[in-house]
Protein backbone atom coordinates (compact mmCIF):
# COMPACT_ATOMS: atom_id res chain seq x y z
CA UNK A 1 0.00 0.00 0.00
CA UNK A 2 0.83 3.32 -0.65
CA UNK A 3 1.89 5.72 1.94
CA UNK A 4 -0.47 9.43 1.95
CA UNK A 5 1.36 12.43 2.77
CA UNK A 6 -1.37 15.11 4.10
CA UNK A 7 -0.10 18.56 3.95
CA UNK A 8 -2.18 21.63 4.49
CA UNK A 9 -2.59 22.10 1.38
CA UNK A 10 -5.15 19.14 0.90
CA UNK A 11 -7.44 20.59 4.48
CA UNK A 12 -10.57 22.48 3.49
CA UNK A 13 -9.93 26.27 3.54
CA UNK A 14 -13.01 26.30 6.78
CA UNK A 15 -9.97 24.01 8.79
CA UNK A 16 -6.96 25.82 7.96
CA UNK A 17 -8.80 28.89 9.11
CA UNK A 18 -9.56 27.08 12.41
CA UNK A 19 -6.24 26.02 13.04
CA UNK A 20 -5.00 29.81 12.55
CA UNK A 21 -7.38 30.84 15.21
CA UNK A 22 -5.02 32.72 17.99
CA UNK A 23 -7.02 30.87 20.74
CA UNK A 24 -6.01 27.97 22.70
CA UNK A 25 -9.67 27.31 23.59
CA UNK A 26 -12.68 28.42 21.74
CA UNK A 27 -14.18 31.00 23.40
CA UNK A 28 -17.93 32.94 23.13
CA UNK A 29 -16.46 35.58 20.76
CA UNK A 30 -14.23 33.49 18.95
CA UNK A 31 -17.40 31.03 18.24
CA UNK A 32 -19.70 34.06 17.38
CA UNK A 33 -17.10 34.99 14.61
CA UNK A 34 -17.20 31.28 13.29
CA UNK A 35 -21.24 30.41 13.23
CA UNK A 36 -21.86 31.35 9.18
CA UNK A 37 -23.97 29.99 6.20
CA UNK A 38 -21.00 27.86 5.25
CA UNK A 39 -20.41 26.20 8.72
CA UNK A 40 -20.91 22.39 8.11
CA UNK A 41 -19.27 20.63 11.58
CA UNK A 42 -19.51 22.23 15.05
CA UNK A 43 -18.14 20.13 18.10
CA UNK A 44 -18.72 21.91 20.75
CA UNK A 45 -18.38 18.18 23.27
CA UNK A 46 -17.75 20.16 26.66
CA UNK A 47 -17.54 23.60 26.41
CA UNK A 48 -19.58 24.30 29.28
CA UNK A 49 -19.03 27.99 29.21
CA UNK A 50 -20.64 28.51 26.47
CA UNK A 51 -23.93 30.60 27.06
CA UNK A 52 -26.81 28.04 26.39
CA UNK A 53 -28.49 31.85 24.66
CA UNK A 54 -25.18 31.69 21.80
CA UNK A 55 -26.15 27.26 21.40
CA UNK A 56 -29.77 28.27 21.13
CA UNK A 57 -28.65 30.30 18.34
CA UNK A 58 -27.15 27.83 16.14
CA UNK A 59 -29.90 26.96 13.94
CA UNK A 60 -30.11 30.91 12.68
CA UNK A 61 -26.07 31.78 12.37
CA UNK A 62 -25.35 28.27 10.96
CA UNK A 63 -28.52 26.89 9.11
CA UNK A 64 -26.32 24.67 7.28
CA UNK A 65 -24.61 22.94 9.44
CA UNK A 66 -24.88 19.40 9.13
CA UNK A 67 -22.71 17.36 12.31
CA UNK A 68 -23.37 18.86 15.53
CA UNK A 69 -21.75 17.49 18.62
CA UNK A 70 -23.00 19.54 22.14
CA UNK A 71 -22.16 16.29 24.02
CA UNK A 72 -21.81 17.53 28.12
CA UNK A 73 -23.47 20.23 27.64
CA UNK A 74 -26.12 21.43 29.51
CA UNK A 75 -28.98 22.20 26.98
CA UNK A 76 -32.47 22.01 27.53
CA UNK A 77 -35.33 20.45 25.57
CA UNK A 78 -36.05 23.59 24.23
CA UNK A 79 -32.84 24.07 22.52
CA UNK A 80 -33.05 20.59 21.69
CA UNK A 81 -36.15 20.90 19.99
CA UNK A 82 -35.18 24.28 18.39
CA UNK A 83 -31.95 23.09 16.90
CA UNK A 84 -34.34 20.22 14.99
CA UNK A 85 -36.47 22.77 13.79
CA UNK A 86 -34.03 25.33 12.77
CA UNK A 87 -31.01 22.84 11.95
CA UNK A 88 -32.69 21.95 8.15
CA UNK A 89 -29.90 19.85 7.10
CA UNK A 90 -28.89 18.10 10.46
CA UNK A 91 -27.54 15.02 9.76
CA UNK A 92 -25.32 13.71 12.66
CA UNK A 93 -26.37 14.58 16.26
CA UNK A 94 -24.39 13.87 19.70
CA UNK A 95 -26.14 15.19 22.52
CA UNK A 96 -24.38 12.41 24.57
CA UNK A 97 -24.08 13.19 28.80
CA UNK A 98 -26.69 16.00 28.33
CA UNK A 99 -28.34 16.07 31.64
CA UNK A 100 -30.88 18.14 30.89
CA UNK A 101 -32.82 16.65 28.49
CA UNK A 102 -35.57 14.28 29.12
CA UNK A 103 -37.44 12.00 27.20
CA UNK A 104 -39.85 14.05 26.16
CA UNK A 105 -37.56 16.96 24.78
CA UNK A 106 -35.06 13.61 22.81
CA UNK A 107 -39.12 12.77 21.32
CA UNK A 108 -39.85 15.60 19.96
CA UNK A 109 -36.16 16.27 18.26
CA UNK A 110 -35.98 13.18 17.01
CA UNK A 111 -39.85 13.45 14.26
CA UNK A 112 -38.32 16.42 13.94
CA UNK A 113 -34.77 15.17 12.32
CA UNK A 114 -36.30 11.34 11.64
CA UNK A 115 -36.48 11.98 7.80
CA UNK A 116 -32.24 13.25 7.29
CA UNK A 117 -30.72 11.59 10.50
CA UNK A 118 -28.19 9.38 9.58
CA UNK A 119 -26.14 9.33 13.24
CA UNK A 120 -27.35 9.75 16.25
CA UNK A 121 -25.47 9.58 20.03
CA UNK A 122 -27.26 9.78 23.11
CA UNK A 123 -24.52 7.48 25.08
CA UNK A 124 -24.90 8.46 28.50
CA UNK A 125 -28.60 9.88 28.93
CA UNK A 126 -29.92 7.52 30.99
CA UNK A 127 -33.16 10.05 31.89
CA UNK A 128 -34.40 10.73 28.75
CA UNK A 129 -33.87 7.41 26.71
CA UNK A 130 -37.12 4.97 26.90
CA UNK A 131 -39.50 3.45 24.31
CA UNK A 132 -41.22 6.42 23.52
CA UNK A 133 -38.77 8.93 23.43
CA UNK A 134 -36.62 6.49 20.40
CA UNK A 135 -40.52 5.83 18.69
CA UNK A 136 -39.57 8.11 16.12
CA UNK A 137 -36.05 5.82 15.45
CA UNK A 138 -38.88 3.99 13.33
CA UNK A 139 -38.79 6.65 10.47
CA UNK A 140 -34.88 7.43 10.40
CA UNK A 141 -34.79 5.41 6.89
CA UNK A 142 -31.02 6.50 6.82
CA UNK A 143 -29.86 6.18 10.12
CA UNK A 144 -26.83 3.99 10.03
CA UNK A 145 -25.09 4.69 13.49
CA UNK A 146 -26.47 5.04 17.10
CA UNK A 147 -24.98 5.06 20.30
CA UNK A 148 -27.11 4.26 23.27
CA UNK A 149 -24.36 2.99 25.65
CA UNK A 150 -24.74 3.82 28.97
CA UNK A 151 -28.60 4.53 28.72
CA UNK A 152 -31.66 2.38 30.17
CA UNK A 153 -33.21 -0.37 28.66
CA UNK A 154 -36.14 1.22 26.77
Amino acid sequence: MDTVNYSLIDQEESHRHLRSLSHKVITESSLQGLLNMSLLRLNLLNHHWIPMNLISKIGFLAKNVQHLNLGGLAISDEILVELSISCKDLSHLDVSSCPQLTAKGVELSLANLAPKLVQLNLYGNSQSVTRASLAPLADCRLLQHLNLGYCNSP
